[in-house]
């Protein structure tokens, strides 16, 4: 079963008001359109700072953080969606 990745943390639309093609973020945008960036999911996110918390206070090994930095995201975005 998927993941609840609790949609994007930092979307953002990127539009090109130049005359010329520009690239961004590995994406081509031509010349007077816009794509929208969803940026990392909330769920990276959540875990991103758990982990930075469990490193801060070195609760066990990486791959122990990791897993738990994970769970609590999971938890906390099933917590959300109730």
């Amino acid at each position: 079963m998927k993941p609840n990745e609790g949609g994007p943390a930092f979307p953002c639309q990127i539009t090109n008001t130049s005359t010329q093609t520009m690239e961004f973020g590995g994406m081509t945008v031509e010349a007077g359109h816009a794509f929208v960036h969803e940026g990392m999911s909330m769920r990276a996110y959540i875990a991103t700072k758990v982990l930075a918390g469990l490193i801060e206070f070195k609760a066990a090994d990486v791959e122990t953080d990791a897993k738990c930095a994970v769970n609590y995201a999971d938890a906390l975005l099933a917590e959300l969606a109730k």
